[in-house]
């Protein structure tokens, strides 16, 4: 089975706030490659939080840099009333933002800002927290506090790298495209995300129709940060860690020496450029993971060295 070490030493801080921390996700680390990383999970919903701390007990979390706060977060600290309904299994639409009506449960609960989780995460782990370094990843889904937590990002005393929240129309009490407006004041630069891209929405690339879907998930990076145009790029696919196979090809589809069989006989027996390659791979869709250009045989390498392309 998988063993578990504790780590004295702990480096950049991940929070994630809302139901998404009950679903099971722990922190990653073994006794051969200890945790580099804690996670904070931040949950209001005793419910959920009950379920939180059952898999964090099950699955040995925090021997690998896990805490969790049940509080909810916001951009002050206090007491507040949460709407809760006891009867879901998880509860995903606990809130603050309730109104007068809502037939929900009242719940007291603790409400605590960036730099308290930060704090309170520390305490947790007796300092090994270096507080320098900052919040590596905040990610946020808590039903209409978006807003007021992203727009507390310029006054807390930490530093956060990347952002990602789930915009809900529904509850809501800002409009998307003010806060987009305001992240990039702060530096950040947001991306609606999709399965098969990230399309930029800050600044010139803001459209209306991004407010049209009910829910949607955003992530934001520092617009100076080179790790987030990386990250944009590996998100599209073009870029990867795939190590290079030197002399492997799928069969058929080698460029040079191979006769190739059925309708690819032709394509597969002759020379391809690069670019040629590459189109030839967008043709075959998911069938085709990449292309790679190595020198083979007598025919020369597109720099001169000897053998072929």
């Amino acid at each position: 089975g998988r063993r578990t070490s504790r780590n004295e030493t702990h480096a950049p801080c991940i929070i994630c706030s809302g139901t998404d921390a009950t679903e099971g996700g722990g922190a990653a680390g073994t006794a051969v490659a200890p945790p580099t990383l804690v996670v904070v999970a931040v949950e209001p919903s005793p419910t959920n939080f009950a379920l939180l701390e059952q898999h964090a007990e099950e699955g040995g979390w925090r021997e690998e840099g896990f805490v969790a706060l049940q509080a909810a977060l916001s951009n002050e600290s206090g007491e507040a009333l949460l709407a809760v309904n006891e009867s879901f299994a998880i509860d995903e639409i606990a809130t603050l933002l309730f109104t007068e009506d809502d037939p929900r449960q009242r719940k007291p609960v603790q409400v605590m800002t960036l730099n308290g989780v930060v704090e309170a995460a520390s305490a947790a782990l007796s300092g090994r927290i270096d507080m320098g370094s900052g919040i590596f990843l905040l990610k946020l889904d808590i039903e209409g506090l978006e807003p007021a937590v992203l727009g507390s990002l310029n006054s807390v005393g930490v530093a956060v790298k990347f952002v990602t929240f789930e915009y809900a129309a529904n509850v809501w009490r800002e409009g998307l495209e003010g806060v987009i407006q305001g992240l990039l004041t702060m530096g950040y630069f947001c991306f609606l995300i999709t399965a098969e891209r990230l399309f930029p929405i800050s600044g010139p690339f803001w459209d209306p129709a991004f407010v049209v879907p009910m829910w949607s998930n955003v992530f934001c990076g520092q617009e100076d940060d080179p790790d987030l145009e990386a990250l944009v790029q590996l998100h599209i696919g073009a870029v990867g860690l795939w190590p290079v196979l030197h002399h492997t090809y799928l069969a058929g589809y080698a460029t040079a020496g191979v006769d190739g069989e059925g309708e690819d006989a032709d394509i597969a027996a002759t020379p391809q450029s690069l670019g040629e390659a590459q189109d030839r791979c967008n043709d075959l869709g998911e069938a085709c993971a990449g292309v790679t250009c190595e020198c083979i045989g007598d025919i020369g390498c597109r720099n001169g060295a000897p053998g072929g392309v």
